[in-house]
Order: structure tokens, then C-alpha cells, then sequence
């Protein structure tokens, strides 16, 4: 019952999205983030307010959400979740407009080393192509995002 509620929740949302409704999606679920107890519903609702904020250009607002399910797990936390892992990949693609590239690289290459390419190809791939190739491009070290972008 809880699975069904959940796939209405997530396909009102999408319908709403799609009608360019964003705002009102995000007035609807913004406030229920913390009543749900289900840390993979949390994880799941977290991505979307974040694509949402995103999306809508409150860019400001929108690593928030992230933020807040991210501080739920220890910095050493297993990343391997079907859910985690994609957030934390968000968040640090967020990053890479505000944050120096230099931070962020060590992060992304630890990532890398959690994800299974087996288990998990399309985090595997997010990760190479999304983080690998433009964080390398904007370490001006162009080869070195080749290596990512043709793995």
C-alpha cells in the first residue's frame, strides 16, 4: 500500500512538473520531507525537490534538501545505496559552480572508487562523464578529462 501511495505521490509531481507547475510541486513536498520515515522515499524526495529547485533556477535553494538528507549519514557512510550515491553526485555537480575544483576532484575520485561499474554502470557513468570529464576540463588539464570521457 505504501509502494502504491508512494508511485501516486511521484506521478503527480511529474504530471505537475510537466503542466509547469514546479512551484506548486515544491510547496507540496518541500514541508513533507522531514514526516517521511522512509530513509529511501527521503532520499528519492530529496532528488526530486532538488531537480525542481534546479530546474526552476533557484539554484541557491536547491543543494538544501541535499544538504539535509546527506547530514542523516556518516561522511563515511556506505554509498553503494541505489539512492545515495546518485544524490551524492548531484551534490557535488552542484558544487563545481561555487566550489574550487580542487576541492572537489578528491571527492569525485572517491566516489569513483565506491561505485561498482557492474552493479551500478549509470552512477559509474554520471560519475566518469558528468564529474570526471568537467571537472578535469576545468582543471584546464584537458588529457586528463579525455582519460574520463573515453573509458
Amino acid at each position: 500500500m505504501a509502494q502504491k501511495l508512494d508511485d501516486q505521490t511521484l506521478a503527480l509531481l511529474k504530471g505537475l512538473q510537466l503542466q509547469g507547475a514546479s512551484g506548486l510541486a515544491l510547496e507540496l513536498i518541500s514541508p513533507q520531507l522531514d514526516g517521511i520515515p522512509d530513509p529511501n522515499a527521503r532520499l528519492k524526495f530529496a532528488s526530486i525537490l532538488f531537480d525542481m529547485m534546479h530546474i526552476g533556477g533557484r539554484y541557491s535553494d536547491a543543494a538544501d534538501p541535499i544538504r539535509q538528507e546527506l547530514a542523516l549519514y556518516p561522511a563515511n557512510a556506505e554509498v553503494r545505496s541505489p539512492l545515495l550515491l546518485p544524490l551524492k553526485i548531484r551534490f557535488i555537480h552542484h558544487q563545481m559552480f561555487y566550489r574550487p575544483v580542487t576541492e572537489l576532484w578528491p571527492q569525485m575520485l572517491d566516489l569513483l572508487n565506491c561505485c561498482d561499474r557492474t552493479q551500478d554502470p549509470e552512477s559509474y557513468g554520471d560519475i566518469l562523464f558528468m564529474l570526471g570529464g568537467n571537472l578535469g576540463t576545468l582543471r584546464g588539464n584537458y588529457e586528463e578529462a579525455r582519460q574520463f570521457l573515453w573509458l
